[in-house]
């Protein structure tokens, strides 16, 4: 490993409890903007923009912003060869994420997409089962049913019929699930090899967007159709619902094990019920009130010290 990649890691053991509490909110903040991220999307879908058309440009955007930040910043490190693997990884998982997200709102409604984006846990327990024999433990089950049942009782108080739940919806959410589940588990390798945050999320997003611009010949973006309302929303969406985010989330999971970060992530439909309480006028049922709940001791169990054990 060069000199020049040293000084990109951090080192090792910062676990200390007032970090591992600024990390369980780095995730838990992240997560909520993301959820903000849905509802926006579906308005632009609205306007018939595709779901790849906002990947590709959303990535490109954000990829641009990370590295320009990046490079003028003290930090700086260019991307060392030994890191090429792992990076490109999880720079081709956040962009499979986000269009397996996009399409599974397109294809079934914002409901259906985020109950099915939230099978992430399981994927992450049958992962890492598979893969390094972790013990799946009595507290990670009880944690895990009670924030997908909390997610269930949650999505559940919405009108299912009246999204398009068709079955390529259903396949294009279940698979965001699987590929946010490797998405965790590869950020959490790259924090073992010392990788820092801001290094991570830079060079990755410069390989999403590598896949992004080959997507383009196959995507008809038409551009300069977007009015000044589209753009604000992608603006907003590049910077407030993915760079900030994906700083905090990738930052949290230098402590946050996989599992526990994406049982975290249910505060997506958390936040996005209660956004539209506040400001769209929906009224949340005891059904969705309960769901909440769930959710919340579910993930107070998982963030406990040792309560779910490490993912």
């Amino acid at each position: 490993m060069s000199q020049e990649t040293s000084t990109a890691k951090q080192p090792p053991g910062i676990a200390l409890p007032m970090g591992t509490g600024f990390a369980y909110a780095s995730v838990a903040v992240a997560a909520m903007l993301f959820g903000v991220a849905g509802a926006i999307s579906k308005f632009l879908f609205n306007q018939n923009i595709s779901p790849i058309s906002l990947t590709i440009i959303r990535t490109i955007a954000a990829a641009v912003i990370f590295l320009a930040l990046f490079r003028l910043s003290r930090a700086w490190q260019a991307l060392a060869r030994d890191d090429i693997g792992i990076i490109a990884l999880i720079g081709f998982l956040t962009f499979a994420v986000t269009y397996t997200f996009y399409r599974a709102i397109d294809e079934a409604g914002v409901a259906v997409a985020i109950m099915l984006q939230y099978t992430a846990p399981i994927f992450v327990i049958l992962i890492e089962f598979v893969t390094r024999r972790a013990a799946i433990t009595k507290a990670k089950l009880i944690a895990l049913v009670l924030s997908t049942l909390g997610c269930l009782c949650l999505v559940g108080g919405h009108d299912l019929q009246a999204d398009r739940a068709s079955g390529y919806g259903i396949v294009f959410g279940l698979a965001c699930g699987g590929l946010f589940a490797l998405y965790n588990i590869a950020v959490n390798r790259a924090h073992d090899r010392g990788l820092s945050e801001t290094y991570i999320t830079s060079h990755s997003f410069a390989f999403a967007a590598i896949f992004a611009v080959i997507m383009i010949p196959t995507t008809r973006l038409s551009m300069g159709s977007f009015g000044s309302n589209e753009w604000f929303a992608i603006a907003f969406i590049a910077v407030f619902a993915t760079v900030i985010p994906y700083r905090l989330y990738v930052s949290g999971l230098r402590i946050v094990p996989a599992f526990q970060a994406t049982l975290v992530g249910m505060l997506d439909p958390i936040s996005a019920a209660i956004f539209a309480a506040a400001f769209l006028g929906e009224h949340l049922n005891l059904l969705q009130i309960l769901g909440i709940v769930a959710i919340l001791i579910g993930v107070a169990l998982s963030a406990r010290r040792g309560g779910a054990g490490s993912a």
